[in-house]
């Protein structure tokens, strides 16, 4: 749980008999292609190849196996796959500080009990006024991949603290809602990843400064900006619609150097 397994692009990669992919409760497996230029190939003659709770990206299926990916996220370029993906939940965070990955911090409803399964990408996640017990109590996030669909702060009380480390990733698959800088600290030190494959995703993020790269990398996604986008390292523009909406973007380098299609207004 909870690892990406990267394979590599362009080369076509034979299993005889059986792929375990497996994540859960505690977090999901990342399949994916090394290269953003070009996809992996796996080849299977026969039988199933079958996972489950996996965000893929530029994974090729090929062969004459069946190729099932259940309760999974497709992020694009994963032909020959058939996905089944999971009715989301609203995921509210309870019990003050504590770590993402935590499932006694995840509960179903505002100030409800904890031990809801970890936010999947298809999950909306809540911080509100029944989140925090003290003044500066902090989120961190301990793992690899922490994901919702939409991520909201607004209704958060306390001034709360998201932190994170450098080598953390935090991949959002829908609208960003950040409370403004003076009412919470945003303290993440890891890469921020715009996921979504949809039209009409917003960004608010409240005067915060991101400390690491932000990278947009949802196929055919779109993202507005309502306010200025504040980033103290880099935007990586790979895929999709930008839009921003007159807001304005400061930050280190903007880099858009592959040749996949996007628009920038």
């Amino acid at each position: 749980q909870d690892r990406i397994y990267e394979f590599q692009g362009g080369y076509p990669q034979t299993i005889n008999n059986h792929l375990e992919a497996k994540g859960g409760c505690k977090g999901w497996i990342t399949m994916k292609s090394h290269s953003i230029d070009d996809t992996a190939i796996i080849v299977s003659s026969a039988g199933t190849i079958s996972v489950e709770n996996v965000m893929m990206v530029r994974v090729a299926a090929s062969g004459g196996a069946n190729f099932l990916a259940n309760n999974s996220a497709d992020k694009g370029g994963n032909p020959g796959w058939t996905f089944t993906s999971p009715t989301g939940q609203n995921h509210y965070w309870v019990g003050g500080p504590g770590n993402w990955s935590d499932t006694s911090h995840w509960s179903y409803s505002s100030g409800g009990p904890g031990g809801a399964c970890v936010p999947t990408p298809f999950d909306n996640v809540y911080f509100d006024n029944n989140s925090f017990n003290a003044t500066e109590d902090t989120v961190t996030i301990d793992c690899f991949n922490a994901f919702s669909k939409n991520m909201d702060w607004s209704n958060a009380t306390l001034n709360p603290v998201l932190n994170g480390k450098k080598n953390k990733r935090l991949r959002i698959f829908g609208n960003l809602t950040l409370k403004d800088s003076s009412a919470m600290n945003f303290d993440y030190d890891g890469e921020t990843f715009f996921s979504s494959k949809n039209q009409g995703n917003t960004i608010y993020s409240g005067k915060n400064e991101f400390n690491n790269d932000v990278i947009f990398e949802g196929v055919y996604g779109e993202w507005s900006l309502s306010d200025t986008l504040f980033i103290d390292a880099n935007v990586s523009f790979l895929v999709g619609h930008l839009n921003l909406n007159g807001k304005g973007l400061i930050t280190g380098k903007f880099i858009s150097t592959h040749s996949r299609t996007k628009s920038l207004d």
